[in-house]
C-alpha cells in the first residue's frame, strides 16, 4: 500500500476519532489476483480480505494501520499459498468501516452499581473516584500493590513507586494489559466484566505465579466504563454468582464455576485453562434432566407461507425482479397466493404485502372458548387415565380443580376465516383435544406466529430480505431476532410475527432433486392452481430458466420468444441444459401461452413456490404422522429429529453438573478417520483385487449401542481391572484418561490404520524430505493446522471409551498410566428410534420417504455434539444511539455496516449454559471408530493376514483395500454374515437381502463391478475406476460440476508428476447482504499431504511415530 494511502487512512481515522471522541474501525481490501497457466487463459479472482477491528481514541496519534495492513497481507499470503500460484495484480478497492466507540476501557468515575453496593459485597471492591481523569487502571494497580483502601485520588498521586505506566495510553484498554505485564514482570492482572447482574472473564493473566496479582472489575454505564479493584474475589464472586452457598467457595477464574475444595479447584484449573475463558454455567442437580418437554411442538401451525424470489444479474450483482408466495392452512389447502414483478422495490413490496395478509388472517381468528361436547367426547374424557400432552398418569385423588396436576379438558381454540369448509385433523375448533393436567393445558398453546419457508434462505433469499428490513424495523416497530452463524449468515430469523425458516436445513438437496422424489398425487398444492392435466404434468418437474441471459429488466418485458438453448447455460454449474430440458421449456412457453420472457419468469417463480410447498408439506405430514411433531416449530432437521427421539423413547438424560467431567468428555471428542495410507494401487486380475467397503449407517449403528444416560462420577484409578472386565452391554460404562504406547514390534502391523487417533497439528519438523521437496517445488508453505491423525506415537492424557480401550489393549497397545476414570450408567436408549427409522425406510413406498427416514436417524446425532460455547449474540440496529452502546460493550466482537440504515453487531454471550448431552456424541464417535477398527483388525486382518492386505483409503465409514487374492467373491462369501449384499444383481452368487439396510453391516460400494485402479492424493481427495469403465472422483471443497470434469488420469498425473491443478467456477457470495456472482479459482488437486510421512516414491507412507522414520532420517 502506498504512502499516500496510509496518509489518507490515517487522516480519516484521526478525524473521525476526534470528531466522535473514539471509534472502532477495520479495513476491507479487495484485490485482483491471477494465475498463469501454459496453454490456457489466465485465471482471475477478486477476493476481499478484512483486518480485525481496532479501537482509536480522540487523543491517539499512533494509528495501527500498518498492523491492519499486515493482517490483510498475511491473509492474502495464506490464500495465495493454499491456492498455489496466485500472482498479485492490484488493489481494486479499500473500504474503511467506522463505528463510534466510547471505549469500555477504564476511564472516569462511574458510581458503583446498586447490586454491588450491598454491604456484604461493597467491602470486597474499591471504586476510586477519579472524576477528572481517565487513569482508574493506574489507581487500582497502586491500591492493590500497596494495600490501600481509599476512594480519593489524592492518596495515590504522590506515591513513590517503580511501576511502569509510561507505555500505556489512558483510558486503559483491556488489550493493553499484556503490554503492562511485560513492562512489570512482578505483576499480573486479570479483568472481569460486570453486566446484567453477573460477572464474566475478560482477560485472565497467564502469569498468575508472579509476586503481585491484581484482579479488576470493569463496570459500564451506557457508553462509559470504569475499573474497580477487587479486594476480595471470593467474597465478591460468592455473593454475586453463588448467593445461596453457605460454604467457602473455590471459584475458577476461567469458567467461574465453584469447585468443592481447594484441591479440586487446582486440579480443575489445569484442564480449564486450556480453553477460552468464559462464564460457564452447568445445570444444577434440580434441573439436570433432559427429556421431551417442548409439548407445543406437537401443535400444527395453522398458517404457513412458502416463498421465493427471482433475480437478474446486473454487473455481477443479483437484483430481485419478482416474488411469489402461497399461504397454506392446516388442511394443506392454499388460502392465498401473491405474485409481483417489477424493476425495483420488490423486497419491500413482498414484506409489506405479506405483513398485511398475515395481519388480516390474525384479525379473522375466532376463539372458541367452550367445548362443543359430544357423548363420545364425554366418554373419552371420563376414561382417560393419562395426560394427552405429557403422557403421564393422572392422580385421580386430586379434587381441587385449581391444582396444577388436576384433570381438565383441553380443546382446539381457534378458527380462521378461509375460503373453504375443510376441517383439519390437527385443528378442530371447539372440539375436545384430550384430557390434560391443568398445568399442561395452560402451556399447550402457541402465540400467533407464522412460519415463512424459503429454500436456501440462509445463503440466498435471506440476504435479499435483510437488506431491505430497516424501514420495517423503524417505521412498523417490528422486532428482529435471529440465530447467527456469522455476522452475515443466519440459520433463521424473525420479523414481528413472521418466522423465516430455511427448508434446505431440513432437506439438504436442490429443489430439482426433491421435486423428482415426489409422485404426482403428492403435488396437491400445485394441482390446486393448475388443475388442467396438460399444465399440471408440465409442472410435476422442476422448470428451467435462463438466469444469466437476463441482465436487464427490459429483457423481461421486450423479449417475446423463448431464448435459444445456448442462453440457458449456467456458469455456476458450468452446464448447458439438454435437449429434453429445452423441449420442456418450449412446451411450457406454448402451453401456458407466454407472451414475454416476463410471463415465463412469473410462471417459473410461481411453480417454484408451489413445488416447494408440496415438498415441504409432504415432509411435514410424514413427520406429523410418524413422530407427532410439526417441523414448522423447528429450524433444522437435526433439531426436530432430536426432539422426535426424546418423544419416542421417553428417555430422561442426566446432564453433567461437574465441570471436570464435562471437560473430560468435551476434550475426548474426535471426528471420523479420513486418511490415504497407500496412494496408488492397480490390480493384477490373477493376483490382486481392490475392494471398497462402506458401513451401513455407521453412526446409526453406534447410536444403537449402549450410551451414557446418567450417574456420572469419578472413581478410583485402582478400578482399571474392573473397567477392562466390563461387558459391552453392562449397565455401567466408563471413559478413561490414560497414557498408551505402541510397541515397536507392532508398528508394521498397525502402520496402515493405527489405533487411538488424536487431534493435533503436524509441525514442519515431522514431515519427510519428499514432502519438503514437494513444498519447495510447488512453491507453497507448510501451515500447521489441527487435524485428526492416526499415528504410532505415544498417547499422553488420552481420553478413551472403555470399549475402545479394551480393543486397543487386546490388539497390543500398552497401558502405561491411568490419570482419571469416569463411571456412568448406560443403556441403548436411542436404539428404539434408530430401529424405527430403519424399518420405515426399508418399507417406504416412495423415494421421498426412504430419504426422509435415512436423514432422520443421522440428523439426531448432530444434536449430541452441540457446542453452546460457540454461541454468539447478534442484533440489527436502525437506531444509531443503541448501536453505539452495543459497540462499547466488553462482549463486543464485530460490527458490519450493511447499508446507510442498517448496522449489525455480533458479540459474545456473557454467560453460557451447557445443556447438551455431549457425552452421547463423544461416545458415539468412539464407538463408530471401534466398529471400523474391529472390522479391519478382527475380520479383515484375520482373513488376509499382514502381508496380503494394504489399506489404500479410509473415510470415516469406508475402507478401500488392496488385497492379494484371485478369488475375491469367494473370500467375501466366507465373511458373508458381516456383509449387506442386497445391492448385488439378483443373479450374483453373493446376492442376499438378509442384511438389507441393517446398520453396522458392510456393503460393497462397487457391487459386481471390480475396481481396477485407485489414486489417492490426500484425505477426501481420491478416485477409482472399474472394470466396466465406471469412475468415482472425490474432492472435498470442489463444486460437483467441477468434480464431474475430472478423471482418474488427472489424479494420476498430479501424483506421479507432482503437479497441481486448479478449478475455476462462479459462486454466489454475499457482501453486506448484497448478493454477487463472483468468479473464483481453487486448488483442485495437489500431491501434497501431511497426515502421513510420505516415502520417496510418493506412494507408500508411514504413520508418524513409526520406528523406521528415525532410520530413514539417519540415512
Amino acid at each position: 500500500m502506498c504512502i499516500e494511502m496510509y496518509d489518507i487512512l490515517n487522516h480519516n481515522i484521526q478525524r473521525e476519532a476526534n470528531h466522535l471522541m473514539g471509534i472502532k474501525w477495520y479495513l476491507s481490501v479487495q484485490v485482483s489476483l491471477f494465475k498463469r497457466q501454459i496453454g490456457e487463459e489466465d485465471t482471475w479472482v477478486y477476493p476481499v480480505f478484512r483486518s480485525s477491528t481496532k479501537a482509536t481514541h480522540w487523543n491517539e496519534d499512533d494509528i495501527p494501520i500498518e498492523e491492519s495492513v499486515e493482517q490483510i497481507n498475511e491473509k492474502m499470503e495464506l490464500f495465495c499459498n493454499l491456492g498455489s500460484g496466485w500472482i498479485f495484480d492490484r488493489v481494486l478497492k479499500i473500504d474503511l468501516y467506522i463505528a463510534q466507540y466510547n471505549p469500555l476501557s477504564g476511564s472516569s468515575y462511574i458510581p458503583t452499581p446498586k447490586k454491588l453496593e450491598h454491604k456484604k459485597v461493597s467491602s470486597s471492591i474499591l471504586n476510586i473516584k477519579n472524576l477528572y481523569d481517565e487513569e482508574c487502571f493506574m489507581y487500582c494497580i497502586l491500591a492493590g500493590i500497596y494495600n490501600l483502601n481509599d476512594e480519593n485520588v489524592e492518596s495515590y498521586l504522590n506515591l513513590n513507586h517503580e511501576i511502569d505506566f509510561k507505555s500505556l495510553k489512558f483510558p486503559m484498554q483491556v488489550k493493553q494489559i499484556g503490554t503492562f505485564e511485560n513492562r512489570n514482570p512482578k505483576i499480573s492482572v486479570s479483568v472481569f466484566g460486570y453486566e446484567e447482574n453477573t460477572i464474566y472473564p475478560l482477560y485472565i493473566s497467564v502469569n498468575l505465579d508472579r509476586k503481585y496479582h491484581i484482579d479488576l472489575l470493569l463496570i459500564t454505564l451506557e457508553e462509559s466504563s470504569h475499573f474497580l479493584l477487587i479486594r476480595n474475589k471470593n467474597t465478591l464472586f460468592k455473593h454475586i454468582l453463588y448467593p445461596k452457598s453457605h460454604h467457602e467457595v473455590h471459584i475458577c477464574d476461567y469458567c467461574l464455576n465453584n469447585l468443592s475444595s481447594k484441591q479440586a479447584h487446582d486440579n480443575h484449573v489445569v484442564r480449564c485453562k486450556l480453553v477460552t475463558p468464559q462464564h460457564i454455567k452447568y445445570p444444577t442437580s434440580e434441573e439436570n434432566i433432559l427429556k421431551f418437554s417442548n409439548f407445543h411442538t406437537k401443535i400444527k401451525q395453522p398458517i404457513t407461507v412458502y416463498g421465493d424470489f427471482e433475480t437478474m444479474c446486473v454487473d455481477g450483482k443479483l437484483i430481485p425482479t419478482s416474488y411469489a408466495y402461497v399461504i397454506i392452512d392446516d388442511t394443506q389447502t392454499p388460502i392465498g397466493f401473491r405474485a409481483f414483478r417489477d424493476s425495483e422495490n420488490v423486497v419491500k413490496h413482498f414484506l409489506s404485502q405479506l405483513l398485511r395478509d398475515i395481519n388480516e388472517l390474525e384479525n379473522s381468528r375466532i376463539n372458541y372458548e367452550h367445548i362443543n361436547w359430544t357423548p363420545e367426547d364425554r366418554e373419552t374424557y371420563a376414561n382417560a387415565t393419562h395426560c394427552h400432552i405429557c403422557e403421564e398418569i393422572f392422580d385421580l385423588s386430586i379434587t381441587n380443580s385449581d391444582d396444577p396436576k388436576a384433570k381438565v379438558a383441553d380443546h382446539y381454540h381457534y378458527k380462521y376465516k378461509v375460503n373453504h369448509n375443510k376441517v383439519s385433523k390437527y385443528n378442530k375448533p371447539g372440539k375436545l383435544r384430550g384430557a390434560a393436567h391443568r398445568v399442561c393445558n395452560a402451556s399447550f398453546h402457541k402465540k400467533f406466529r407464522v412460519p415463512v419457508v424459503f429454500h436456501n434462505l440462509k445463503n440466498f433469499d435471506g440476504h435479499l430480505i435483510i437488506s431491505e428490513i430497516a424501514d420495517f424495523m423503524r417505521n412498523s416497530n417490528l422486532k428482529f431476532n435471529c440465530i447467527p452463524q456469522t455476522i452475515e449468515k443466519y440459520s433463521t430469523f424473525s420479523l414481528g410475527k413472521l418466522d423465516f425458516i430455511d427448508s434446505l436445513q431440513f432437506l439438504n438437496a436442490s429443489l430439482d432433486s426433491l421435486v423428482s422424489l415426489l409422485e404426482p398425487e403428492q403435488m396437491s398444492i400445485t394441482k390446486h392452481y393448475f388443475p388442467q392435466s396438460e399444465k399440471f404434468e408440465l409442472l410435476c418437474r422442476k422448470g428451467v430458466y435462463p438466469y444469466e441471459y437476463i441482465d436487464s429488466y427490459d429483457k423481461l418485458e421486450k423479449v417475446t420468444s423463448l431464448p435459444p438453448k445456448e442462453n440457458f447455460y449456467s456458469s455456476l454449474t458450468e452446464t448447458h441444459i439438454n435437449d429434453e430440458d429445452y423441449l420442456h421449456a418450449q412446451n411450457v412457453w406454448n402451453i401456458f401461452e407466454c407472451k414475454t420472457l416476463g410471463d415465463y419468469q412469473d410462471l417459473y417463480n410461481r411453480a417454484d413456490v408451489l413445488q416447494l410447498a408440496d415438498i415441504f408439506e409432504n415432509f411435514r405430514n410424514t413427520m406429523l404422522n410418524h413422530y407427532g411433531l410439526d417441523i414448522c416449530n423447528f429450524v433444522s432437521l437435526a433439531q426436530v429429529s432430536w426432539t422426535a427421539m426424546l418423544k419416542m423413547t421417553k428417555v430422561q438424560l442426566e446432564l453433567i453438573t461437574d465441570p471436570d467431567i464435562y471437560l473430560l468428555f468435551e476434550q475426548g471428542i474426535r471426528g471420523g478417520v479420513a486418511v490415504i495410507p497407500t496412494r496408488y494401487a492397480k490390480i493384477d486380475p490373477n493376483e490382486t483385487a481392490l475392494l471398497y467397503l462402506d458401513c451401513n449407517n455407521l453412526y446409526g449403528a453406534a447410536l444403537s449401542s449402549y450410551l451414557p444416560i446418567g450417574g456420572f462420577s469419578f472413581v478410583s484409578e485402582d478400578l482399571i481391572d474392573k473397567v477392562l472386565e466390563t461387558h459391552d452391554e453392562s449397565d455401567i460404562g466408563f471413559i478413561c484418561e490414560v497414557d498408551l504406547h505402541v510397541p515397536e514390534n507392532l508398528h508394521d502391523y498397525m502402520n496402515d490404520f493405527p489405533l487411538a487417533p488424536t487431534c493435533e497439528k503436524v509441525q514442519s519438523k515431522k514431515i519427510s524430505p519428499y514432502q519438503k521437496h514437494l513444498l519447495q517445488d510447488l512453491n507453497i508453505n507448510h501451515y500447521p493446522a489441527k487435524k485428526l491423525l492416526t499415528t504410532l506415537e505415544p498417547k499422553m492424557n488420552y481420553i478413551v471409551h472403555y470399549r475402545n480401550l479394551k480393543l486397543y489393549l487386546e490388539l497390543g497397545m500398552v497401558l502405561t498410566k491411568i490419570h482419571k476414570i469416569v463411571q456412568f450408567n448406560q443403556s441403548p436408549w436411542m436404539k428404539t428410534y434408530i430401529d424405527f427409522n430403519t424399518a420405515k425406510r426399508a418399507s417406504a413406498d416412495t423415494k421421498f420417504s426412504q430419504e426422509l427416514f435415512k436423514l432422520a436417524s443421522n440428523a439426531a446425532f448432530g444434536r449430541t455434539l452441540l457446542n453452546s460455547k460457540r454461541y454468539k449474540n447478534f442484533r440489527l440496529f436502525v437506531d444509531e444511539k443503541k448501536a453505539k452502546t452495543q459497540v462499547c460493550k466488553p462482549t463486543f466482537k464485530q460490527f458490519a455496516i450493511f447499508n446507510k440504515d442498517l448496522v449489525g453487531v455480533l458479540y459474545n454471550k456473557t454467560v453460557i449454559t451447557l445443556k447438551s448431552p455431549i457425552y452421547a456424541g463423544m461416545v458415539t464417535l468412539e464407538i463408530s471408530k471401534l466398529i471400523m477398527y474391529e472390522y479391519f483388525y478382527k475380520i479383515l486382518k484375520v482373513k488376509y493376514g499382514e502381508d496380503r492386505m494394504r489399506l489404500c483409503m479410509s473415510d470415516t465409514d469406508s475402507l478401500l483395500l488392496h488385497l492379494k487374492t484371485n478369488s475375491l467373491y469367494e473370500d467375501m462369501y466366507s465373511i458373508i454374515d458381516t456383509l449387506d449384499t442386497s445391492n448385488y444383481p439378483p443373479n450374483h452368487p453373493l446376492y442376499s437381502e438378509k442384511w438389507k439396510k441393517i446398520v453396522g453391516k458392510f456393503k460393497d460400494e462397487s457391487p459386481a463391478d471390480l475396481i481396477t485402479e485407485f489414486v489417492g492424493l490426500r484425505a477426501k481427495m481420491y478416485t477409482f475406476s472399474t472394470i466396466n469403465s465406471h469412475m468415482k472422483c472425490v474432492g472435498k471443497g470442489i463444486p460437483r460440476a467441477n468434480i464431474n470434469r475430472l478423471n482418474l488420469e488427472d489424479y494420476k498425473r498430479c501424483l506421479m508428476y507432482k503437479t497441481v491443478s486448479h478449478t475455476r467456477f462462479n459462486n454466489i457470495l454475499s457482501r453486506n447482504h448484497t448478493l454477487q456472482v463472483q468468479a473464483q479459482s481453487k486448488l483442485a488437486l495437489s500431491p501434497y499431504d501431511d497426515k502421513r510421512y510420505l516415502l520417496r516414491d510418493g506412494i507408500n507412507t508411514l504413520a508418524y511415530g513409526h520406528f523406521k522414520i528415525k532410520e530413514l532420517e539417519n540415512e
